[in-house]
């Protein structure tokens, strides 16, 4: 499941989509950012970075090192 997310989000920023990292699940189904959201609406769903709006891109260096910093990460896309 890990490396579908990550060669899914190279594939947005290979069509020239910005893209950015938002907490996902662990094997516990406990948010990723590990605060303990579970069951909340923002589980699974928040953004990573801090400035996600200004941070977001379509770069592979870029995508690549979200995600290994965690393999679980959803995928949000940039939609300005």
């Amino acid at each position: 499941m890990e490396q579908k997310l990550l060669k899914d989000a190279l594939a947005y920023g290979k069509l020239r989509w910005k893209v950015h990292p938002v907490h996902g699940f662990d094997d516990n189904m406990n948010c990723t950012c590990g605060r303990g959201h579970k069951d909340t609406k923002d589980s699974g769903k928040h953004p990573v970075l801090d400035k996600w709006n200004e941070l977001s891109s379509s770069d592979e260096y870029d995508i690549k090192k979200w995600w290994e910093q965690n393999p679980r990460y959803n995928i949000a896309l940039h939609c300005s």
